[in-house]
Parts: structure tokens; C-alpha cells; sequence
């Protein structure tokens, strides 16, 4: 399997993770914050997981991200996914995806800020789900055009991960480009495996 084809399979797994954080959060959101709370302490609605997406605040709390790192034999793939819904009519999301060689070496100051690089790769996309729109103006990004993602902490034993990002990404089907900036998601827990 080529490299491209590594980013879009990381993409597509933080995509598909934050449709079941979304599901879930739908059916017991308060569920899902008292876990969170025992995990992380208090959770404020709309601090965990921030970024501006063309000019227009994205916020949601830790019940609404998902996380997930996947190690194979050294070789790590992280995922990171989080919506963002206004009301039920509109929901917004955002997906990262990076990868390295070497879980172990991986700590705080990681950075990504090309699609490739001798380390690995990183990846990123911007989705919004219109409920009840009959026009087909929903937003899928399909090409990311820059990219910058960085681990400010990382926790291997309470697996919990801070960083921040940026990117610029563009919906072909509309041709419209999101520019997706002061990303930043603190201590969200992880699962491994």
C-alpha cells in the first residue's frame, strides 16, 4: 500500500470515527460526559476541540471527539475526529490523521507540516451534513492543500493527547476552500490498539 493511499485510510478512519462519536453522543451525550469526567476532570461544552473554519468558531466538548492510536509492530496511525453540531440541522466536522515510525519516540513537539515527510504522513478534512437539504450542498473537502499538526502532550499512561493545527482544504465538488485555523484539542483520551 502506497503512501497516498496510507493518508486516505487514516482520513477515512478519523472520519468514521467521529459518525460514531456523533451517534453515540446523539443517543446519551450525558453519558458520555460523566465518562469523560471520571477520565479527564471537569468538561467545559465547546473548549476540548476548537478551531476557526473560515472565519466561523468550532467548538465541542470531549464527549464529541474521538481519538484513537493503532501501533503495529512500532509503526503508529493516529485519529482524531470531532463534530460540532448546531442544533440538529447542521452538523460540522473536522477529521486529522498523522502517522510515524517509531510510537515510542513520539512526544510532545511532533510536528506535521507537510502531507509527507520522512517520518510519516498527515492528513486532515472538513465535513458538514445539512439535515433536510435537498439542494446536495453538503461539504465533503476532498483535497487537503496545506497542513500543519502538532502534538503539544502526549500521556502514554493516562492516554491522553494535546495539540494543535491548521490546514486548508477544498470541497471539489463545490470549489470551495476552508481554511481551518487556531486548531487546537487538549487532553482527549485515546484508546490503543
Amino acid at each position: 500500500m502506497n503512501k497516498k493511499n496510507n493518508k486516505r485510510l487514516f482520513l477515512s478512519k478519523a472520519l468514521l470515527l467521529i459518525g460514531i462519536t456523533i451517534v453515540i453522543g446523539a443517543c446519551s451525550e450525558s453519558a458520555l460526559e460523566n465518562l469523560a469526567e471520571d477520565v479527564v476532570g471537569d468538561v467545559i461544552d465547546g473548549t476540548d476541540f476548537t478551531a476557526t473554519v473560515n472565519g466561523t468558531d468550532f467548538g465541542t466538548s470531549i464527549a464529541n471527539v474521538s481519538a484513537q492510536i493503532t501501533v503495529n509492530s512500532g509503526v503508529y496511525a493516529i485519529a482524531l475526529g470531532a463534530g460540532d453540531a448546531e442544533g440538529i440541522s447542521k452538523l460540522k466536522a473536522i477529521a486529522l490523521a498523522m502517522s510515524g515510525f517509531d510510537f515510542e519516540s513520539l512526544e510532545a513537539g511532533r510536528t506535521w507540516n507537510t502531507m509527507e515527510d520522512e517520518q510519516g504522513n498527515a492528513g486532515a478534512g472538513y465535513e458538514e451534513d445539512i439535515a433536510g437539504n435537498e439542494t446536495g450542498d453538503d461539504v465533503s473537502t476532498d483535497t487537503t492543500t496545506e497542513i500543519f499538526i502538532r502534538i503539544t502532550a502526549i500521556d502514554k499512561e493516562a492516554k491522553l493527547i494535546s495539540g494543535e493545527f491548521n490546514f486548508v482544504a477544498i470541497d471539489e465538488d463545490n470549489g470551495i476552500t476552508y481554511n481551518v485555523t487556531d486548531g487546537k484539542f487538549e487532553s482527549i483520551p485515546y484508546t490503543l490498539n
